[in-house]
């Protein structure tokens, strides 16, 4: 029961959609209720209008009947029923002036000929004065009326007396310092310096190689013969000869000593130069390659160097140096190959970061470049791989809108905690207003202090870093920050990263 009373409950309580259906349904029933009891109502007036217009008629036909049947006849009998039927007539009339929905005046009836002129009658009395008609009901009010054209604009008013000047202010207090302006424009150029003085002389260069035998000159024509000249006496017969020579001169075959030994290894896309040394300065020098394949196109042999611009997979092999003397000819072979680069070494030769990435936690960005960079007397001009404007090295942009010590931060990835590793890269501190280089270690979200730092400026060269990082408790990454100096002539440049488990070598 309980149930269903709830359920009850619930069905007598409408939604907001079906109290509005419900709505609509009473109202469209209340203004059909409404135009039947006007249609009713029109209809009832129409019918009593018609039943009292025949009255009137009727009246009006009987009253002309009687007085035909009664003007001959002067009695008192149709003096009555004359009157009778006037009083009926003014009784309808005065209906007719309170009902004027149930009255109606008809249409206006042709004139009828002239009728004979009667009997001067009786005069009849005075009628009562009948009931005055109801008051009409009050007219709707008008719609509104639209809005008026604005009027003109007035004339412009005349000018107020000037006001009275005001007490002088308190004095303000000071205002804040204003930041820092933007960098000027670069000064002009400087005037040349004079010319220095005559530097000391040199250290004698090595002997040059031998020049090439001369070509043999043109046989000479051949001469008269002389004539014979008489037998000589016999000489006189000489001691026994000796198996020893005295007078003998040996030569020694010069050596070759050189930056390389028999095997060398290298990265691709870093330069290599090996110098052949030899003891002879008269000796010439040459380089082949004897694995069986020819001389890579982008290698130079100049003097006693042959240098690898950049190497590639294809360079390494077997080369010799080849010494050519009057005693003969000497080789030193040397084998090159190929290292294997760790996920974490980089030399930005494929123009991106490798797995280093720039951190969000400082305040700008390391850029990669090749060339110089943007700001004069400041920066490198070439990358350490390759030694030219094609390489790509890293570096920071000191200039405006950066500001003393900003700082710029490159990340290893995540490093295992349970060995020690060897942190190596080259590094380029050049510039009036250098700032420097750091090395930290990243752990726990929190960056510690420089493991190694190297503040600038220094010459105008790339120079080598090497940093042992011991092992930690914790899993870490190596962190490289460039931080900029007092001004925007201060580009610091980076290189060339490996990282290799183990502490570095001496």
């Amino acid at each position: 029961m309980e149930e269903k009373r709830k359920l009850a409950t619930d069905n007598s309580t409408p939604s907001g959609g079906e109290r509005g259906w419900g709505g609509l349904f009473w109202l469209s029933a209340l203004l059909l209720l409404e135009g039947a009891a006007i249609t009713s109502m029109t209809i009832w007036q129409q019918k009593s209008l018609a039943y009292y217009s025949d009255r009137v008629d009727t009246g009006h036909r009987l009253l002309a009947e009687l007085e035909e049947a009664c003007v001959p006849r002067e009695d008192n009998n149709g003096d009555f029923l004359r009157k009778l039927l006037s009083g009926k007539e003014r009784v309808l009339q005065q209906v007719c002036q309170r009902r004027t929905d149930l009255c109606r005046i008809g249409p206006k009836g042709e004139k009828g000929e002239s009728g004979d002129a009667g009997v001067l009658g009786v005069s009849g009395s005075r009628g009562d004065v009948g009931v005055a008609g109801p008051s009409g009901d009050k007219g709707q009010r008008g719609a509104a009326g639209g809005s008026g054209s604005a009027g003109q604009q007035g004339p412009k008013g005349i000018k107020g007396d000037p006001g009275m000047q005001g007490t002088t202010g308190q004095e303000g207090e000071p205002g804040e310092k204003g930041s820092l302006g933007d960098m000027g424009p670069s000064g002009q150029a400087g005037a040349n310096g004079t010319r220095g003085q005559k530097g000391e002389m040199g250290v004698a260069g090595h002997r040059g190689p031998r020049g090439a035998k001369g070509e043999p000159g043109p046989k000479g024509e051949t001469g008269d013969p002389g004539p014979r000249g008489p037998a000589g006496d016999a000489g006189v017969v000489g001691p026994d000869g000796s198996s020893e020579d005295d007078g003998c001169i040996c030569f020694e075959l010069p050596t070759i000593t050189g930056n390389f030994s028999d095997s060398v290894s290298v990265l691709e896309h870093h330069k290599l130069v090996l110098h052949c040394d030899v003891s002879d300065p008269t000796a010439k020098v040459t380089w082949r390659r004897t694995d069986g394949q020819s001389m890579p196109v982008n290698v130079n042999v100049t003097g006693n160097d042959i240098i690898f611009v950049a190497m590639a997979a294809v360079d390494a092999g077997v080369y010799e140096c080849v010494t050519s003397s009057t005693v003969g000819d000497i080789t030193k072979a040397v084998e090159i190959t190929m290292i294997e680069p760790s996920k974490d070494d980089c030399d930005f030769e494929q123009g991106r970061f490798c797995l280093w990435t720039n951190t969000r936690d400082d305040k700008f960005d390391w850029t990669l470049n090749q060339g110089s960079t943007p700001t004069a007397h400041t920066g490198p001009t070439t990358d350490h791989t390759r030694g030219d404007g094609i390489g790509y090295y890293a570096f920071i942009e000191t200039s405006d809108p950066r500001l003393n010590r900003d700082n710029a931060r490159l990340a290893s990835q995540v490093l295992n905690p349970s060995s020690p590793y060897c942190l190596n890269f080259w590094y380029y501190l050049y510039g009036q207003s250098i700032g420097n280089i750091n090395v930290r270690i990243k752990q726990n979200g929190l960056v510690g202090s420089p493991v190694w730092t190297k503040t600038g400026p220094s010459e105008d060269a790339w120079h080598n870093a090497k940093i042992s990082v011991p092992a930690q408790n914790t899993p870490f990454s190596l962190i490289i920050e460039g931080v900029r100096g007092d001004s925007y002539n201060g580009d610091a440049a980076l290189d060339d990263i490996t990282l290799t488990q183990g502490n570095c070598a001496p």
